[in-house]
């Protein structure tokens, strides 16, 4: 089973982690929340899976392309 990293589209700050390393996803389940400019904005699953690493904490400053999970197809 290939593991593959999910990025943030979007500069900001992690409001929210919705999910932890073992839990079992689906394809667009919210796994964070990312704070830019006033917005909430979701980074989505691309797919069903298995969250492998979570690679920030909330309040954290992420940067556009940045991996924020790794999801294990």
């Amino acid at each position: 089973m290939a593991v593959r990293k999910v990025a943030s589209e979007v500069a900001g700050s992690v409001w929210e982690i919705q999910v932890a390393v073992g839990d079992q996803v689906s394809a667009d389940d919210i796994l964070i929340v990312i704070e830019s400019m006033k917005m909430e904005l979701p980074v989505a699953s691309p797919f069903a899976g298995t969250v492998k690493a979570i690679h920030v904490e909330k309040g954290d400053l992420v940067e556009e392309g940045q991996a924020v999970v790794d999801l294990e197809a």
